[in-house]
């Protein structure tokens, strides 16, 4: 755990105490920074009046600088503390995600290694002596392999044969497995994942659930929903994906005059979601991983004995 995530807890639960803000600044980093960092964010508070951005300039939140100032705008009444617990909550609820998608991922793409490396051996001494073998007793007796071992032969003195593939797969494995743990000491982890494929839809599930609390700010300091959707930007696409009815149900809770109980609704449906969006992200990656490797042993492994239903009709 960093400093800025022991810091971002504490400021957390203190603000949810009802803690004034300042003395809450004050508190927790003098604590765990240098008086000239507590003195700086102090004076940095004073001149600003937003705890936002004084945890902006600290890094211990990263918000969307165009939603920067519209926030130091609600946080000038009394929501200061209910706004930047709000903020916190969702980054607590981003992280847990992250963490909960790290362990799945040890568990499969650990599964993946060990069965790449087992594959890679056994690929090793069937390819080496038993398709071989049976080649030259085929060979001897004036009879040819199945066409299936016959293209595994050719498959294994080809440039991308399994001395090529194996290493590789170990290698995009292991990566895989160093990034996801290593991330967690990370503050950009989410655009690591970004990059990866499958892992991108937590992302996407990320930026969502980062909306959504915009979004239910915006409406707590009475801003219409036409109002807060032209401050916010969102891909309707990457916003319909995890919620496919959340414009259509927003707009006609606005109408009944039910808006901020919907926020919270969609807001709480996404949090809840979170385990599935991982769980589904990871088997895909694990899966898709789990087929390159069982596909790459089977192939060898049934060309290896696939000749020994035809020896009888030989002898």
């Amino acid at each position: 755990m960093t400093k800025n995530q022991f810091i971002e807890r504490q400021i957390y639960y203190s603000l949810q105490k009802g803690k004034e803000p300042r003395s809450v600044i004050e508190s927790v980093l003098s604590s765990s920074c240098t008086q000239s960092e507590t003195d700086k964010a102090l004076q940095e508070y004073d001149a600003s009046g937003s705890v936002s951005q004084v945890l902006q300039s600290l890094g211990v939140i990263n918000l969307d600088k165009n939603f920067l100032p519209i926030l130091k705008e609600i946080e000038t009444n009394e929501t200061t503390s209910e706004s930047i617990t709000l903020i916190l909550e969702t980054k607590l609820i981003i992280k847990k995600t992250i963490s909960l998608m790290q362990a799945r991922l040890n568990i499969g793409l650990s599964y993946a290694l060990v069965l790449v490396t087992i594959a890679s051996l056994v690929l090793y001494l069937t390819s080496g002596d038993i398709v071989e073998t049976f080649g030259v007793f085929f060979d001897e007796t004036g009879t040819r392999l199945p066409k299936f071992s016959q293209f595994v032969i050719s498959w294994q003195d080809s440039y991308f044969g399994p001395q090529f593939i194996a290493p590789i797969l170990f290698i995009l494995i292991t990566f895989l497995l160093v990034i996801t743990k290593r991330s967690s000491e990370k503050e950009n982890s989410l655009a690591i994942f970004n990059k990866i494929p499958f892992l991108n839809n937590i992302v996407d599930f990320a930026k969502n659930l980062n909306w959504i609390t915009q979004l239910k700010l915006l409406a707590n300091a009475n801003y219409s929903l036409e109002d807060a959707k032209a401050k916010l930007s969102i891909d309707s696409k990457l916003l319909s994906k995890h919620s496919p009815r959340i414009m259509t149900d927003l707009n006609n809770a606005e109408k009944l005059g039910n808006l901020n109980q919907e926020i919270e609704f969609q807001f709480d449906n996404l949090a809840t979601n979170a385990e599935l969006v991982v769980t589904k992200a990871c088997r895909n990656l694990v899966a898709i991983i789990m087929v390159f490797v069982v596909s790459f042993v089977a192939m060898t492994v049934i060309a290896s004995y696939l000749p020994i239903f035809q020896i009888g009709a030989i002898v």
